[in-house]
């Protein structure tokens, strides 16, 4: 291999490794399927569950990446292997790019999900063209977007991870967290989203709230 080569193969090992985060992206790739039902689960949630049990952990991940939606039937047999072992568990929904990278994060409780008995969309996605276009149009704020399939709200508080760029948002100060429902056309404060942003540059924030959040570093102010 001349040197030529070898920089060549070098320069590429770098840049691949540049697309690795903190977030494992192990699990089920259900990206072929519409809905994740009971018999899709199953085998990983036997799998979390024994893991977490072995390992001696509180809660069991089950994991899925760019899957559509979650099944009540689903969320009770995650729930039912769960409490066969005495462990609480979460449902992992990852949306991931073509490069393996984690760009939402949303985390479940199955339980509380079979008590709403309402099947859960679960892809995440950064930024959201019409709903900056109405905010840009009546407010000053800079502002990152994290958007949902599901609509109005999750039935339950869950857990984002989102890498959104906060690269015009002045992070040294407070975050201010905002719901956007485009079918009202109507936006709320989340008032304790319990925010933190990890050195890989993830914002984390919890909310019962689904559609648009928008975040900034100011209240809303008006153009």
């Amino acid at each position: 291999m001349n040197k030529k080569t070898i920089r060549t193969v070098l320069a590429t090992a770098m840049a691949v490794s540049m697309t690795v985060t903190a977030f494992a992206t192990s699990g089920y790739d259900l990206t072929k399927v519409d809905k994740v039902t009971g018999t899709a689960v199953t085998e990983i949630a036997s799998n979390a569950v024994e893991e977490a049990v072995k390992e001696n952990k509180p809660v069991a991940e089950v994991k899925v990446q760019n899957a559509n939606e979650f099944t009540v039937e689903a969320f009770e047999k995650v729930a039912e292997k769960a409490a066969e072992k005495k462990v609480e568990a979460k449902v992992v929904a990852d949306t991931v790019d073509e490069e393996g990278v984690v760009l939402v994060r949303i985390k479940i409780d199955p339980v509380k999900a079979v008590e709403n008995k309402v099947n859960v969309q679960l892809k995440g996605g950064l930024d959201n063209e019409k709903t900056r276009k109405v905010f840009n149009k009546f407010f000053k704020n800079e502002m990152a977007i994290v958007s949902f399939d599901q609509a109005y709200s999750f039935g339950q508080e869950v857990e984002i991870a989102a890498k959104v760029d906060m690269k015009k948002i002045d992070t040294t100060k407070q975050l201010y967290f905002y719901s956007y429902n485009p079918a009202t056309n109507s936006f709320i404060r989340i008032v304790a989203p319990k925010y933190r942003i990890d050195e890989n540059g993830y914002v984390h924030f919890s909310t019962t709230r689904a559609d648009s959040i928008i975040i900034t570093d100011m209240p809303l102010t008006r153009k």
